[in-house]
């Protein structure tokens, strides 16, 4: 089977011959020479030289160790940032963000820009459109290279409400529930619709399948109550979920935190697969597996503490844990519980992808 075999089925509960393996570590990981400025840069830009070096590293790494996905994010283009003072910028969907990178890879999410409906309105009406050139660029840049390594290509396109709960200001936004849910509704609609156009160019460029991202949770539960969550969120959500689906391709979610008390409304609007299964959040693979294991495939659970702390003895470990919870009956696929970047010891990435060839054929032992 190649890699594209492998994913799809996953998705189908089946048990193909190699759990496949999801996301790609940073090539900053192998590459030192790779500054953190050079780093921020090559997540910015399709023309600058920086990019060209961070997609041909990652191309390496996938051809190196034998990898399953081809991932690109286009969710916010960095054309239209607006500037504020010192390393502050506003990102075009309302969010204040600082080029200081924190893990030195992520730049800095500072607070909300548009913490009024006013504000918020007046911001959106001078927005860019769903879909620019950059991310036409992107998109077919990844397919490019998909094609070329027989890989399955994944998009991230966007959000239904982490972007917009952002950008009003996390407080602001769960206040919002309880003094303008109109406010709210009308928000959360607008996020959904611009995700939905770039889910449509997307698949016409020829995704394999879609990742939205969308944190609901902290370590300790979620945001908002799962009675907020079905009522203003959840239908949106499945909104977007159908029409991925009407374009033939699997919806993909990417939610961090504890969120098991929203895995019920998650599964009714139509997930095929949930991520990263953050395990620092108390979430492990083999309650997953028990309790939904049937109804949606599993990606990740290899703590990022571990990675990023731990010793190659552990990461292999608990790499093999999680292959033998999740991997037998078919439905899951190996993964960290959040990216692998560059802050992860390159002796426990080397640990994990070694421990997936080797426990990960099946039959799962």
């Amino acid at each position: 089977m190649n890699s594209r075999d492998r994913v799809y089925s996953v998705l189908n509960m089946e048990e193909p011959d190699l759990v496949p393996f999801f996301g790609s570590p940073h090539p900053a990981i192998f590459d030192k020479s790779f500054s953190p400025h050079m780093i921020s840069k090559a997540r910015q830009s399709t023309k600058s030289e920086s990019y060209a070096r961070y997609l041909k590293a990652q191309t390496d790494l996938i051809k190196k160790f034998d990898l399953s996905f081809m991932h690109m994010g286009i969710l916010v283009d960095p054309t239209y940032n607006l500037q504020l003072e010192n390393d502050r910028y506003v990102d075009e969907t309302g969010r204040i963000k600082s080029t200081h990178l924190i893990g030195g890879i992520s730049e800095a999410y500072m607070g909300g820009f548009l913490p009024t409906p006013s504000k918020y309105r007046e911001f959106m009406r001078q927005r860019p459109p769903p879909v620019t050139d950059w991310r036409i660029d992107r998109v077919r840049e990844a397919k490019k290279l998909a094609e070329e390594l027989d890989l399955f290509l994944l998009i991230g396109t966007g959000s239904v409400v982490e972007i917009v709960m952002e950008a009003c200001g996390i407080p602001n936004f769960l206040r919002y529930l309880y003094t303008d849910p109109q406010f709210l509704d009308e928000i959360i609609r607008d996020s959904a619709l611009r995700t939905v156009v770039r889910v449509k160019m997307a698949c016409e460029e020829g995704a394999d399948g879609i990742l939205i991202y969308d944190d609901y949770a902290y370590h300790s539960g979620p945001f908002f109550s799962v009675q907020h969550f079905m009522k203003h969120i959840q239908p949106w959500v499945k909104h977007v979920v159908s029409e991925i689906h009407k374009r033939g391709v699997p919806a993909f979610q990417h939610a961090c935190g504890d969120i098991r008390s929203l895995m019920p409304g998650i599964i009714d609007a139509g997930y095929d697969a949930i991520e990263p299964l953050e395990s620092t959040a108390g979430i492990t693979i083999s309650e997953m597996k028990e309790r939904w294991g049937d109804k949606i495939s599993l990606i990740g659970n290899v703590s990022l503490n571990t990675l990023v702390q731990g010793t190659p003895a552990a990461t292999a470990m608990e790499t093999e844990n999680c292959i033998k919870a999740g991997a037998r009956g078919g439905g899951y696929m190996l993964g960290a519980s959040h990216a692998i970047h560059n802050q992860c010891r390159i002796d426990n990435v080397l640990a994990m992808l070694a421990t997936w060839k080797q426990t990960g054929t099946y039959p799962i032992k």
